[in-house]
């Protein structure tokens, strides 16, 4: 059979605080493997912004340049100068200070952008002045992000921002993301995030497959985790002790979303997580005050199984689990 060919891009930031000198969305990007197999008739190919994203706007600039010019050189030096690619996906990935949760940013507003980098400058007024590149870009784009807060969280949401606006103006769909990963460089946090972002990659790919564009144009990575666990129920709705046994409560999560789209992307999210590792869960405090306004903030939680788990699960529920469990590891991969 002839395999459906998906490409997707990920850009990493560089260290941004004079306390590290290290930055993980770059370690996680890194870490992704360049090809990832999610069915028999789907093979995803990764390309990674070889060079670390400043937190200033010269540099995100530079990157919203060379990733949308879709110059096969840009990732690969050898490449042709006419030589062109086109992208299904692009991830933007940073890191976010005194956080240990992944958090998927919802919206971006152009107002947020009115502060200075890390380099001491504002925004370039080719991009925001009368006649400039953004006139007659809305305001407020989704699926985008929104930081309050300090100038480098706001000057992160540039990279997205002009992604979505570059796109907008330029009537193309609006096929970019943006995730905040945590801090933390040991090997269990780094595969978190690796697990996490080839899953969602691999979930939206799906999603651009059987519904020919729909999530694109309409998923944030904030629908993806308030119905997780309505999915899951819905998975395994037949063996509620189950569920219980696999996913956390359903009372903990409050949102819900109405998208078709979202809700198939999520079930595929949910089956590619549960399958990777029986002992990993995703687990989200929304009324957190860590989470700021338009975000979802979520943790990947190993070992969760409930001790009463083995006992309460037996018999043939045991067995209508094993083989359910056996059909979707031949038709979900990544």
């Amino acid at each position: 059979m002839e395999k459906n060919n998906y490409t997707v891009v990920i850009t990493g930031g560089a260290p941004y605080m004079k306390e590290y000198n290290f930055n993980t969305s770059a370690m996680i990007r890194d870490s992704i493997p360049n090809s990832s197999l999610t069915g028999t008739d789907k093979d995803i190919h990764v390309l990674k912004y070889p060079i670390d994203v400043e937190c200033t706007f010269e540099s995100m600039g530079n990157m919203i340049d060379e990733v949308w010019s879709r110059k096969l050189a840009v990732f690969h030096p050898g490449a042709q100068d006419n030589q062109t690619i086109d992208y299904n996906l692009v991830i933007h990935m940073g890191m976010r200070e005194g956080e240990d949760r992944i958090c998927f940013e919802s919206m971006a507003r152009k107002e947020r952008m009115k502060f200075k980098g890390l380099d001491g400058k504002g925004l370039p007024s080719k991009y925001d002045a009368v006649g400039g590149l953004w006139e007659g870009v809305p305001g407020v784009l989704h699926p985008d992000l929104d930081i309050a807060g300090a100038a480098e969280k706001v000057a992160l949401q540039y990279p997205l921002w002009s992604s979505l606006g570059l796109l907008t103006k330029q009537g193309n769909p609006r096929i970019a993301c943006f995730v905040y990963v945590p801090k933390a460089t040991d090997d269990e946090a780094i595969q978190s995030g690796v697990k996490v972002t080839v899953a969602f990659i691999s979930a939206l790919v799906d999603a651009m497959d059987t519904e020919k564009m729909l999530a694109l144009y309409s998923i944030c990575w904030s629908n993806i985790f308030w119905i997780a666990i309505a999915i899951m129920e819905v998975a395994f709705a037949s063996r509620d002790r189950a569920v219980r046994c696999q996913t956390p409560h359903p009372e903990r999560f409050s949102k819900t979303t109405d998208n078709p789209g979202s809700k198939k992307v999520m079930q595929k999210l949910s089956w590619t997580l549960f399958l990777g590792n029986k002992a990993a869960k995703l687990i989200e405090e929304p009324q957190d005050p860590r989470c700021e306004d338009g975000e979802v903030c979520t943790k990947l939680i190993e070992d969760p199984q409930d001790p009463g788990c083995e006992e309460e699960l037996g018999g043939e529920d045991e067995r209508e689990q094993e083989e359910e469990e056996e059909q979707m590891k031949r038709s979900v991969h990544f």
